[in-house]
């Protein structure tokens, strides 16, 4: 999931939640949480681990822009938090 704030830089965070595999929805605002709807895990907007049942965060991947395109790296992962800038 590639989120954009009001900063113009991109992130990217999984939609896995890692508790038991269940797509977890995008926030409705940089400043808002996520829920997973299969067992209620809540995430930050950037992926940050706010209540379980999992123990873990959600993984945060490389975002490459390259000639206006933006290409996320799905085998490289990177601190929560991590910005890309965008030109």
């Amino acid at each position: 999931m590639l989120l954009n704030d009001s900063t113009s830089d991109d992130e990217r965070r999984g939609n896995v939640c890692p508790h038991r595999s269940c797509a977890v929805p995008a926030p409705v605002s940089p400043t808002s949480t996520s829920r997973c709807p299969c067992h209620g895990a809540v995430f930050t907007s950037d992926g940050g681990l706010v209540s379980g049942p999992t123990t873990s965060s959600l993984v945060n991947y490389l975002v490459i822009v390259c000639n206006g395109n933006v290409y996320l790296n799905r085998n490289r992962t990177v601190p929560m938090g991590t910005r890309t800038p965008v030109p």
